[in-house]
């Protein structure tokens, strides 16, 4: 094959038989049924129903609880507890927040425990002198002594607020999770859109 001609006769036969093979691949496919159609689509273009089952107001974050009822937290500081078809709903409690830009009453997540303890985590942002910063605290859901059958979220207490305070509205972050085990709990601070400190590793 280290002849020229050769390696030429090869790449002639090569494209000789690409090209016979494009040519009778649209009079093989003339007879062929039409390809199957993708899945119906419920509606809206969306291959799947979508069912509303709550109206809110600008909601950040939602979690489940064992019984299948759902925390939901609202930009203004509202956190709401609905019921797994979404038709019943009571406040459980309200955070003072600051709200502009990004901030406000951020994510909630029941702790690994819950159905024992009855603790939930959450975040928000808030002023302070000198600025603005993002907070996680912790409270229990508890039956609301005042509603029958209501319940409400007590014993809050903040546990970490992010240092330095500083001006902006923006990329608090904010986020919760778990460890599997459930021994440790992670919590995300943003850049508040100071760019270069995000940087440093020290």
């Amino acid at each position: 094959m280290n002849n020229p001609s050769s390696r030429t006769a090869l790449l002639a036969a090569v494209s000789a038989s690409l090209i016979a093979c494009s040519a009778a691949a649209p009079a093989e496919e003339q007879g062929a049924p039409a390809a199957a159609p993708a899945a119906a689509t419920a509606q809206g273009g969306l291959p799947f129903a979508v069912t509303p089952v709550a109206d809110l107001d600008a909601p950040w974050a939602l979690a489940f609880l064992p019984d299948g009822r759902m925390l939901v937290t609202e930009k203004q500081g509202q956190m709401l507890l609905l019921s797994a078809d979404g038709k019943q709903r009571q406040t459980v409690a309200t955070i003072t927040v600051d709200a502009a830009g990004q901030g406000g009453l951020m994510d909630v997540v029941p702790a690994p425990d819950f159905a024992t303890s009855r603790r939930v985590y959450f975040s928000y942002s808030a002023a302070g002198e000198g600025g603005k910063h993002v907070i996680l605290a912790r409270g229990r859901l508890r039956p609301d002594g005042g509603n029958a059958g209501g319940e409400r979220l007590g014993e809050i207490e903040a546990i970490y607020r992010a240092t330095p305070l500083v001006e902006g509205n923006g990329h608090y972050s904010g986020r919760i999770a778990f460890s599997p085990d459930g021994r440790y709990l992670f919590f995300t601070n943003g850049d508040r859109q100071k760019f270069t400190p995000a940087q440093e590793k020290t």
